[in-house]
């Protein structure tokens, strides 16, 4: 299985729609058996459930369902279970990577794994904002994975 761990803040905005885009595209190429992601947060509120603006983003866009999720912080074991670490900022690689050293090689902001300048690494937070700034977050989320494409979604060789 090739899992891959999307991180933000508080993990009830952008990493829950990274995670249900990252399926969404997963299962449009059939890779759904073999290509999983997941999510955490670096300062969550354990059991939060995704904001409103994330879960009508998401099922506006792709038609998935957040109305589940619960928040979690990031841990030893999610880092070791995850072939790639996509994080939200650079804010949140430092702090990832000052956290679990020796795991820093396989961490990357979702835009710097796309090929983004390097002046345009992070995805902006739209948590206490309007639904449409929840829109057009999911929407860069989902451009910069399938920018990624190529690199995410390759079917595992036996």
């Amino acid at each position: 299985m090739r899992k891959v761990l999307f991180v933000c803040t508080g993990n009830t905005c952008r990493s829950p729609m990274a995670e249900a885009i990252y399926n969404h595209m997963a299962k449009e190429c059939g890779l759904e058996e073999t290509h999983h992601a997941g999510s955490a947060g670096i300062y969550p509120v354990p059991g939060d459930p995704a904001t409103a603006g994330a879960v009508q983003a998401v099922k506006t866009l792709f038609g998935e369902d957040l109305r589940g999720h619960s928040s979690r912080l990031l841990d030893y074991e999610d880092m070791q279970g995850a072939w790639l670490v996509l994080a939200m900022t650079m804010r949140h690689v430092e702090s990832i990577r000052d956290a679990f050293p020796g795991m820093e090689d396989y961490v990357f902001t979702l835009k710097e794994y796309a090929g983004y300048d390097v002046r345009d690494r992070d995805i902006s937070d739209p948590f206490g904002t309007s639904d449409e700034e929840y829109l057009s977050c999911a929407r860069e989320i989902h451009a910069a994975l399938k920018r990624a494409g190529d690199r995410l979604f390759v079917p595992e060789t036996e």
